[in-house]
């Protein structure tokens, strides 16, 4: 029996393709089938390709959201490597600045340049000390101006007194006059030229540098002009008031002259 319908079986599967390949009906059929179905397959192929294209573009996105984070962080260390770098020159320039003003006194000096770190009543703090040969009394200037004197050394920093600081003293004299006087501060705010004899008339606007009389600084630095000269008849000497060129300069570097 069973045998029997497996036959059946066999029999119609043959018919079956019989029918589909050789006859007309079965052309039909396929066709009616391909026909039918063709909007469908055309469908989900253009549906699969749009959601393949939707997948790669946020792909791509999220791809290129990846490299802008790195590219960003990249950029960012540049910017500090630049500012170093800047930073670097900056200090290198005020260098051969400070060696080239130092001139003639070369013989006798040589540069320390150093950040200063602390400025206050008429004193500031630099960077440096005895580890890199600065001592007590060492010169103190700023674009070779005259600008105060180490008074205290510590291992790696430095206490220095301004000229402005009325604890400051140093001998000076007038470059076209040659009216001799001694440097002071007041008020931690200006410069004066004390001590000057009644007969001495320095001028308005005349450069005032260091005499070098007191062995204390080489003689030449330049401290600043004469603003105006207090000439009162009741007292013994006379006192000019000198304009630096440093009084409203912001201090951040500055140059110590050494003894070689």
């Amino acid at each position: 029996m069973k045998a029997l319908l497996y036959l059946k079986y066999h029999i119609i599967c043959l018919l079956i393709i019989l029918i589909g390949n050789y006859s007309f009906l079965g052309n039909f059929i396929k066709d009616f089938v391909r026909t039918s179905f063709s909007p469908f397959t055309y469908f989900f192929l253009h549906l699969n390709s749009g959601i393949n294209k939707e997948v790669g573009f946020w792909l791509d996105l999220k791809g290129l959201g990846n490299k802008n984070r790195v590219l960003e962080k990249e950029n960012l260390n540049l910017l500090g490597k630049v500012s170093l770098l800047e930073e670097e020159l900056k200090k290198s320039k005020f260098y051969d600045n400070s060696v080239a003003e130092l001139g003639n006194y070369a013989i006798s000096y040589n540069i320390e340049t150093a950040d200063v770190i602390f400025v206050d009543n008429g004193k500031f703090i630099i960077n440096k000390g005895a580890r890199a040969g600065i001592k007590e009394g060492n010169l103190v200037v700023l674009e070779g101006i005259l600008l105060g004197e180490i008074t205290e050394v510590l291992n790696r920093s430095s206490s220095a007194t301004l000229a402005t600081n009325p604890f400051f003293k140093a001998s000076v004299i007038t470059e076209e006059t040659r009216v001799q006087g001694v440097l002071s501060g007041d008020f931690g705010t200006i410069l004066k030229m004390e001590k000057i004899l009644p007969n001495e008339n320095p001028k308005p606007g005349e450069k005032v540098v260091t005499s070098g009389l007191d062995s204390k600084f080489p003689k030449g630095v330049l401290v600043g002009f004469i603003d105006f000269v207090d000439a009162n008849p009741t007292s013994l000497q006379k006192t000019a008031q000198i304009k630096s060129p440093l009084v409203s300069q912001k201090i951040e570097r500055v140059a110590v002259w050494k003894n070689l």
